[in-house]
């Protein structure tokens, strides 16, 4: 009974780090995973020689990104065109890139919300993957179900995605502070 006992209470003891353990490791399986269709939309707008926009839309829980393919250049012309980003939660079946869904969604991803970043769109240049407007580096940000973690993903004009911690959220090994 003792021996019992002594179990009952490590058990209890370590409840809140198994918790916090699978909470973090939800928001990193979400980060990831944006991390990899992002480098993914790069790496294909270089290979088909078309530029990809994309998009996030959805909010809370429910959230997606999606990326639509431009139209091949037109004889003569001498600047790819960049279509307008796709609505990956209302119409996900606009979302094409070579011939194929380009959607990731985050309906079931163990409560990881987006809390900043909806409606933001990109455009990856053709020629170069490099973001094919420049200006303010697009980004957005995910939190955990309680909150307490959150991490930021941060595309850098060349096109090149990071993961980062934004500041008053618990750190989490393997990513830098914001």
């Amino acid at each position: 009974m003792v021996t019992l006992a002594v179990l009952a209470i490590l058990l209890a003891a370590a409840a809140p780090s198994f918790r916090e353990f699978f909470e973090r490791y939800q928001l990193r399986g979400v980060a990831d995973q944006a991390l990899a269709f992002l480098a993914q939309a790069r790496q294909s707008a270089v290979e088909n020689d078309r530029n990809i926009t994309l998009g996030l839309a959805g909010a809370g829980s429910q959230w997606c990104i999606g990326g639509v393919q431009a139209a091949p250049m037109a004889a003569g012309a001498l600047v790819p065109t960049a279509p307008a980003a796709c609505d990956c939660a209302a119409a996900p079946n606009q979302c094409i890139v070579d011939g194929e869904p380009f959607v990731v969604s985050f309906e079931n991803a163990g409560g990881a919300e987006l809390v900043s970043g909806r409606g933001a769109s990109l455009t990856y240049d053709s020629k170069s993957g490099a973001l094919a407007v420049l200006g303010t580096a697009p980004q957005f940000e995910v939190q955990s179900a309680t909150g307490r973690y959150g991490i930021r993903i941060v595309i850098s004009p060349l096109g090149q995605a990071r993961a980062c911690i934004p500041a008053g959220k618990r750190v989490m090994p393997g990513y830098p502070t914001c």
